[in-house]
Order: structure tokens, then C-alpha cells, then sequence
């Protein structure tokens, strides 16, 4: 994860003025991301090393100015490389007069640090039996444009045999 910046945070009340020494909460969550919009049928990431959701909190004791403005700094959760891309979304709640609190919330991709490897099935759901299955394979680089990789893989047939037993009636 690279630098991260500040939320700036604008209050104010229905009629327009501004929302001065309100107090702000909230928090960070820290996701893996459905894919790249970009790359739509992707998937990136290993299957066998699922990403954790993880949650900071926002500083405490947060309010804002005169102005109903307060910068607030963000802080993500620390994390190895995931291979996939993340998603990062801060919620923030501004407590107004009266203590309830307005929520906002806001969802950004985060670039990842290193290229990764997408895959994209070239067939609906399963594949039948004695069909071949197809993959479209990519690299795409921290910018988000394709570049070339050397990959190695691995290939690995699942088979699933069922046991059907009855007890009781069920």
C-alpha cells in the first residue's frame, strides 16, 4: 500500500449554512474488489487465499470548523500484497445538533503495488462432460494496463463423489 490521503469532510445543515464544531466518526473498511472494471470476467487472485475484510476505526475526537470543514486523515489497515485488487470504503457519520448522526459513505479501487494475474472462463458456469474448457488469461500492470508476464501453472482436476445415504426417512 502506498500513501494514503486525507478525507475532506464538508458539513452542512439542510438550508445551507455551515455545520461548525460538529463531531465526525467513522471507519474504514478494507475489501477485496469484485474485479477491474476495465477487465469485465476477471478474476484475480488466488483461490485458495481469500482476502479477510478488515476495519480501522477513524481518529477520535474528530469535529469540524467554523466553516463545517475538517480534514481527517485515513488510515488502512496494514496488509501484505494480496495479488488482487482491494477496494477501501470510508464511512463517516456527522453527528449534528440534536446527535443524529448523517451518513456518507464513499467506495475507491486501490491500485495494487505489483501486476497481477487475471482469468476469465471462456464457458457458462460448468463446463460439460468430454468439453474442453477454455481460459483467457492477463497481466495487468499497477496502472491498470495489460502487460506481459511469465506465469507458470498448475492445472488441477476436481472430482466430487457423493454418498447419498437415507436415515429416518430423510
Amino acid at each position: 500500500m502506498g500513501d494514503t490521503p486525507d478525507l475532506t469532510v464538508s458539513a452542512r445543515y439542510l438550508f445551507g449554512a455551515p455545520g461548525a464544531d460538529l463531531a465526525i466518526e467513522g471507519e474504514t473498511l478494507l475489501r477485496a474488489a469484485d474485479g477491474l472494471a476495465a477487465y469485465p470476467g476477471y478474476v484475480f487472485g488466488r483461490h485458495d487465499a481469500p482476502f479477510d475484510a478488515r476495519m480501522e476505526v477513524l481518529g477520535s475526537g474528530q469535529r469540524t470548523d467554523t466553516a463545517g470543514i475538517a480534514v481527517v486523515p485515513v488510515s488502512l489497515p496494514v496488509v501484505d500484497d494480496p495479488g488482487r485488487p482491494l477496494e477501501v470504503r470510508m464511512t463517516v457519520r456527522v453527528a449534528e445538533g440534536s446527535g443524529r448522526p448523517v451518513e456518507r459513505q464513499i467506495t475507491k479501487l486501490l491500485t495494487p503495488s505489483k501486476a497481477m494475474i487475471g482469468v476469465k472462463p471462456l464457458f457458462e458456469d460448468v463446463v460439460g462432460e468430454g468439453d474442453e474448457a477454455r481460459f483467457s488469461l492477463i497481466g495487468v500492470g499497477p496502472d491498470g494496463a495489460m502487460v506481459p508476464m511469465k506465469v507458470k501453472w498448475q492445472l488441477t482436476r476436481i472430482e466430487t463423489n457423493y454418498q447419498w445415504y437415507q436415515n429416518f426417512g430423510n
